[in-house]
């Protein structure tokens, strides 16, 4: 077999080109600098190349910091600005604040950084990209996610390993709210003030919060009233108590749950959580259990219950469970932070300057899940399933090689394929 050599510059990531091109066009460059502001007279790069040269690295299969340093061999700053690794890391150290620190009943120091810069940036680029559209009401799945590490500050968990315990904020699959916490941070505490930055957040942008999904963490009188006083519906998991055993004791119809492999059924009743006087609606799901453990009732066999109060007067029973368990979504997000866009290989030593590069790692999921939908959109046929993951995106659209010509006067992009990519462009 003969094999001929070429020193020609060919990128095998001619896809980044498009999408350079694609968020120059939007205007995503100028959003990331309006927020960031500038790194300095004297700076070769901008916030918007830092951040973007990140970006771009995990959206050509990236798997830390360093691998910036691949994008500089890829002929690809032909095409834009590229940083090294260092400015990269540099630039996270400079945008990184202090974070909150406070005392547990324990008395343990609990650590807590929301840095509001970043995490308006992030609620601004999905308006941006109009992922979010104002005007309009959302529901944002809140949930915490233990992130096992060994970095300088790195704490234990309920769960027994070390590491951080971030909060995320998601519409569907559209991150909008991180907090970096200390591994021994409760899920419980600070919810309230979280939800509040959340929702303020939404009202900068044109947006409604029109209803949120915790788990157990999120069972408090002081955010149930929080959303009773802000028309805010609330779907959270509830803890088990001997008045919420009786009041479960007590219900009386149940209806099954139409498409579940396992049979479920539903009901409905009533709790004074805040012992204000005040009945609370508590829906209730019951699974048949042969080994006669129960989660919730220690001795009404042979059922497992759960239950989530509600201030939804509006859906069925059926549905209100239905809609609950939507937030699964969340899970898989979470998954998606952690393996595809590299919070479980976090650059930095300490929480306040990894939270910055988690807020970094969530824009760039949030771009992803943009890209899909407007690959989906502009070229049919080409990206059928716009809940693909990182590396099938890379394989199908990131990696095609391409090639910069000069003719005359004139420079064009010659794309070794079929796909239409100019029509993401116009």
């Amino acid at each position: 077999m003969q094999i001929n050599y070429s020193t020609d510059k060919h990128t095998p990531y001619g896809g980044l080109i498009i999408i350079n091109q694609l968020f120059a066009n939007n205007g995503i460059s100028r959003l990331i600098n309006l927020y960031l502001g500038s790194r300095g007279l004297f700076a070769q790069y901008s916030y918007a190349d830092v951040l973007q040269s990140i970006i771009y690295s995990q959206l050509s299969n990236g798997s830390a910091l360093e691998d910036i340093h691949e994008l500089k061999k890829k002929y690809l700053q032909q095409s834009f600005a590229v940083c090294s690794a260092d400015t990269a890391l540099n630039s996270i150290k400079d945008i990184a604040i202090f974070n909150e620190a406070h005392l547990s009943e324990e008395g343990t120091i609990m650590e807590i950084n929301h840095h509001p810069q970043l995490n308006n940036l992030l609620m601004a680029m999905a308006v941006k990209t109009k992922l979010l559209v104002p005007n309009q009401s959302y529901c944002a799945d809140i949930d915490t996610t233990i992130l096992p590490n060994e970095k300088d500050d790195a704490a234990y968990a309920y769960t027994g390993e070390k590491g951080y315990n971030p909060l995320v904020a998601s519409v569907g699959s559209v991150p909008v709210y991180i907090e970096g916490r200390s591994g021994n941070t409760s899920p419980a505490y600070g919810l309230l003030d979280a939800i509040k930055r959340i929702h303020e957040q939404f009202i900068k942008q044109g947006l409604t919060l029109g209803s949120i999904r915790i788990d157990a963490a999120g069972y408090q009188s002081a955010i149930i009233d929080y959303c009773n006083d802000n028309s805010i519906k609330y779907y959270i998991r509830t803890k088990s108590s001997q008045a919420l055993d009786d009041a479960i004791a007590d219900t009386i119809e149940w209806l099954p749950v139409k498409g579940c492999i396992q049979k479920t059924e539903v009901g409905e009743t009533y709790l004074d959580i805040n012992n204000k006087g005040i009945l609370h609606t508590i829906i209730v799901s019951r699974r048949r259990n042969a080994k006669h453990e129960n989660t919730l009732l220690k001795d009404v066999a042979p059922y497992t219950y759960y239950s989530i109060v509600t201030n939804d007067d509006e859906q069925s029973e059926e549905a209100i469970y239905k809609f609950y368990n939507g937030r699964g979504a969340s899970e898989q997000n979470n998954s998606s932070l952690k393996n595809e866009f590299n919070w479980a290989k976090l650059p930095c030593s300490f929480l306040h300057q990894n939270t910055v590069f988690m807020i970094v790692a969530a824009i760039a999921k949030l771009l992803f899940e943009y890209l899909k939908r407007h690959t989906h959109q502009h070229i049919p046929g080409f990206i059928d399933n716009i809940g693909m993951e990182l590396k099938a995106f890379i394989n199908k659209f990131i990696s095609v090689v391409a090639k910069w010509i000069t003719h005359g006067r004139k420079r064009f992009l010659k794309m070794f394929t079929t796909v239409n990519y100019h029509l993401l462009l116009e």
